[in-house]
């Protein structure tokens, strides 16, 4: 057998999950190991604040040596560096040979100064994939869009409310948002319109 179809007998294509560029890696495998742990808990990535806890269930490492091949040691060494440069900004990425796994990372990387074949880089890596249970927040009430400020104002007894009109602001809108009936805040209210109200105008609700 020939020394390029022994190198590429087996093989592993890399590239980013989100294929912001249209790099792929072609490494040749050596000895890819593949371990994979189920339902393993993990620790809260933030100890203040539980919601940030979760619980992996189900988790697969493959790691191994890789040949990667360059037309020079520039090129080879380059094309190392983008590799780390995707393991140190965590970016996901989709290997597909021996193991095929989706939305990994690149938990492990090293090279050798051992060159079995010409234009080969010979690698060290780890790869490793975890499928996540979604985090689950309280759900939070949405608070009605505020059509005017209540308050008791100066001068007022202090059991009466009342509301500052905002621009744009009608009577129906304000007895909708209020809970109250038109006719209630007309009979608090002696000369309020039907409709028009003015930008500023205290309307009375209680």
């Amino acid at each position: 057998m020939k020394a390029a179809e022994k190198l590429y007998q087996g093989r592993t294509a890399v590239y980013r999950a989100d294929l912001k560029t249209d790099r792929v890696y072609m490494l040749a495998e050596v000895s890819p190991q593949e371990s994979i742990t189920i339902n393993t808990n993990t620790n809260p990535k933030d100890g203040a604040d539980t919601r940030t806890d979760y619980t992996i269930e189900d988790s697969k490492e493959l790691s191994g040596t890789y040949y990667l091949y360059g037309k020079s040691w520039a090129d080879r060494d380059n094309q190392y560096r983008i590799l780390q440069g995707w393991a140190r900004k965590g970016i996901e990425v989709v290997v597909k040979g021996f193991s095929k796994l989706a939305h990994c990372y690149i938990t492990g990387i090293g090279k050798s100064s051992d060159i079995p074949y010409k234009n080969v880089l010979t690698l060290q890596l780890t790869f490793t994939y975890s499928m996540k249970y979604p985090i689950k927040y309280s759900k939070q009430k949405k608070k009605s869009k505020s059509l005017g400020k209540t308050s008791t104002t100066k001068g007022k007894p202090a059991k009466h409310k009342y509301v500052k009109v905002k621009a744009g602001v009608t009577l129906i809108e304000i007895a909708r948002d209020k809970g109250l009936k038109i006719s209630e805040i007309k009979k608090l209210n002696k000369k309020v319109g039907d409709l028009s109200l003015k930008p500023g105008q205290e309307v009375r609700i209680q």
